[in-house]
């Protein structure tokens, strides 16, 4: 019986070595996870300084000195432009960069559409109008009333 006695002890001995090295754990990774969060707290006080120290309505001002009709147009800025602002790109450099972007692709629009106007067999189909100088007697009562 002493046999079990002892052997009884030593698994509650190991039993609770594992309790106090799992305590250990669960303490080492709230100490991680603290030190995590005060990381992440100096990155965002550490990017907020950088928009504090930016002057904000000087880039405003530069926007409209070299795009006017922007505000004439009611000056909504797309998400993109926003969004490159936020990440530490100047305001009006962000938005030269969106327009290039959508000139370009409007180009590329208007030649494909050249393009595909030239390829039109049937002139209705190039938007040049319909069939010339044929008209539906039906059609021509209802339209003269």
């Amino acid at each position: 019986m002493d046999e079990n006695v002892m052997d009884t002890a030593a698994e509650a001995e190991r039993e609770a070595g594992d309790g106090a090295g799992a305590c250990e754990m669960n303490e080492l990774e709230r100490e991680d996870a603290a030190l995590g969060d005060e990381f992440e707290r100096g990155e965002a006080a550490v990017a907020a300084g950088a928009a504090a120290e930016r002057d904000f309505e000087a880039e405003v001002r530069e926007l409209g000195e070299r795009f006017p009709e922007f505000f004439e147009k009611g000056g909504v800025l797309p998400q993109e432009v926003t969004q490159d602002c936020v990440a530490g790109k100047r305001l009006a450099d962000a938005f030269a960069e969106y327009s290039a972007r959508r000139s370009a692709g409007q180009a590329r629009i208007a030649r494909q559409n050249a393009e595909s106007a030239q390829r039109a067999p049937v002139a209705g189909v190039g938007g040049s109008g319909g069939v010339g100088g044929v008209v539906d007697e039906f059609l021509r009562g209802l339209m003269e009333g």
